[in-house]
């Protein structure tokens, strides 16, 4: 099969008709939600018959096979000419990826198949497009498109949907499945994953990301993968400042203040979570660091390291006597810091500092 580039063939309104069915399918947590809201909003973009996910086990060729939509009739018989079918085959072999029936086997070959002249034709089935990608080690998984006799084969515009969808559905699979294997912690997952004021990230202890929210996917921004081929699944990896807190956790939660590569800095929670398979998973919440506004806010207004912080100190209500006994100064040398404070910014009192100080974590917040 030759090398597909599918931004050859997306127009703009196809790529923002991508970008929103992205967003609804890459944060959905249970797979019976995933694959009905997925070939649910899949219609939108690319038009097809019946849909129906499968679960392929490598080593034994087993398929189980579920309907999403359109008639079932057919289901009960494809086990039979299964191995007649080049998309069964293609993937068997371990290949991964988007594939049409027709990338594989010429029209007029396949009419000649048992397939064809058995299932297909009489079920009125005669393009089909698949999606394939690993659930678990020699588990596959597949979202299978047919489209019905009379009608065109799914184009190359329709293959790079969704070639380009694909980064997004596997992410989805590994939120699943991540999330059936910590039922312990369930319904800490269910409320943190609704909500948008906190990044919620799931890795394992080599920093691997099995399940991941849209607020940490902001916060974080885009993840370096591994494995991303034509025919294996695509793996994000957290930051190195990220995997660095991992492998320093032992067996109790954890608190850590990191700051990114792009100067961005995170408050950071991680807390060790066992599967019900006894593997070990890090369940981190992630924030931003509100104070990181106050200080960029007072840099930006020439103030120096110290001053930062001892206004940071003001900013949280230590009196002078407290802010020298953290900083190991004296109080006078306290006061000189804060006037010179009071005169950059151009205030009088600590009120006023306090109140530059959460309006620039405001501020940088919001740019953010």
């Amino acid at each position: 099969m030759k090398d597909f580039d599918p931004t050859e063939h997306l127009s703009a309104d196809d790529l923002e008709k991508i970008l929103r069915l992205a967003a609804e399918i890459h944060w959905d947590l249970g797979f019976g939600e995933l694959r009905r809201g997925f070939m649910a909003s899949l219609h939108g973009v690319i038009e097809f018959d019946t849909a129906w996910a499968s679960i392929l086990h490598m080593g034994t060729g087993d398929l189980v096979l579920e309907l999403v939509e359109g008639p079932a009739d057919w289901l009960r018989d494809y086990d039979t000419f299964k191995f007649e079918d080049p998309l069964f085959r293609y993937f068997l072999e371990g290949k991964r990826g988007v594939v049409r029936m027709t990338d594989l086997i010429a029209p007029e070959d396949l009419w000649k198949t048992r397939l064809y002249r058995k299932i297909m034709k009489p079920n009125g089935i005669a393009w089909s497009m698949v999606l394939g990608t690993d659930l678990l080690p020699g588990i596959g998984c597949g979202f299978s498109l047919r489209r019905t006799l009379g009608r065109p084969d799914f184009s190359d515009r329709d293959k790079a949907v969704l070639v380009a969808l694909r980064p997004r559905i596997e992410t989805a699979l590994r939120n699943a499945l991540t999330y059936a294997k910590l039922d312990k912690a369930a319904a800490l997952l269910t409320e943190l994953f609704r909500r948008e004021d906190r990044g919620l990230v799931v890795a394992d202890t080599d920093g691997t990301v099995r399940l991941i929210n849209l607020r940490a996917s902001s916060l974080l921004g885009p993840l370096p993968s591994e494995g991303s081929g034509e025919h294996g699944p695509s793996l994000m990896r957290l930051p190195e400042e990220l995997r660095s807190v991992i492998a320093s956790v032992d067996g109790t939660a954890r608190g850590e203040r990191v700051r990114l590569g792009s100067g961005l800095s995170l408050v950071l929670r991680v807390e060790p979570q066992e599967t019900t398979e006894g593997e070990r998973l890090f369940l981190i919440e992630i924030e931003e660091d509100a104070a990181e506004g106050g200080r960029q806010a007072l840099k930006s207004r020439g103030l120096s390291c110290r001053e930062i912080e001892v206004a940071e100190l003001v900013a949280l209500g230590r009196s002078n006597g407290e802010i020298g006994r953290a900083l190991y100064i004296s109080e006078e040398t306290v006061k000189v810091h804060l006037k010179r404070i009071f005169n950059k910014i151009g205030i009088k009192t600590r009120t006023a500092l306090i109140a530059k100080w959460h309006e620039g974590s405001r501020f940088f917040s919001e740019r953010a």
